[in-house]
């Protein structure tokens, strides 16, 4: 039996890792354990209604919110600019001029209104 030396045990990743994990599934565990009771009861539809509802504010939250920020830093720094000398360089041979707009609404205004406008569950899919 190897003898439990502190220092060695905490300085290996993976324990490190899968310490880390299960620390953050046990509090995410804990913190949702009583929210669908509580959306069930505000929401009056039910458990199975209150679950879902949790659910997808979960995932809202802890996924796709995020995906949003990233979706607006990438098209705000890479794609934009990307796409704006694309379209300019297009613009001499006939191309329309409101490109810039579209571009705009697609990479910068939808993202940032899907991230930070929406309802916390509501319109998951973004339509």
């Amino acid at each position: 039996m190897r003898p439990s030396n502190p220092a060695t045990r905490s300085s290996n990743p993976s324990s490190r890792v899968r310490r880390s994990f299960a620390t953050l599934m046990t509090v995410i565990m804990l913190s949702t354990a009583g929210l669908p009771g509580a959306a069930a009861a505000q929401e009056g539809g039910g458990f199975i209604n209150g679950f879902f509802a949790v659910w997808h504010g979960t995932v809202d939250v802890v996924l796709l919110r995020p995906m949003g920020i990233m979706r607006l830093a990438v098209g705000t720094t890479v794609l934009l600019p990307m796409s704006s000398f694309v379209n300019f360089m297009g613009l001499p041979f006939g191309q329309d001029a409101n490109v810039f707009k579209e571009d705009w609404d697609r990479l910068v205004v939808q993202p940032a209104e899907y991230t930070f406008d929406r309802e916390i569950g509501k319109d998951l899919a973004g339509f």
